[in-house]
């Protein structure tokens, strides 16, 4: 983890809008290896700077029910850190629509 996090804290070639994406498309790979990698990243990447809420939520979010415990365990304790009280409830009412949809597909 700690190599991710010297990665998006010294990239200066990526914006906070590119490494939402980026991570984003990880949050969403077929093999919970890179599902685990990313969300490693999204937690490293929500922490320090800036992100596209309406990318990262909904997938973080997601995460937390996913089959492989190690993705479902450290979605579930991101979720925990970032968004206390009603912090998650309220994200999640701003982002209905985003969550909605990324569950559909």
């Amino acid at each position: 983890m700690q190599v991710i996090e010297t990665v998006i804290n010294r990239s200066k070639a990526y914006n906070s809008e590119t490494l939402s994406q980026l991570i984003a498309i990880g949050l969403e790979d077929n093999w919970s290896q890179v599902r685990f990698a990313a969300s490693q990243a999204a937690r490293i990447l929500m922490t320090s700077q800036a992100y596209n809420e309406s990318l990262l939520i909904p997938r973080v979010c997601f995460n937390r029910h996913h089959m492989a415990d190690g993705v479902k365990n450290f979605n579930q304790e991101t979720w925990k850190l970032l968004f206390t009280g009603d912090k998650g409830k309220e994200l999640l009412c701003k982002y209905a629509d985003e969550v909605c949809k990324f569950y559909e597909t």
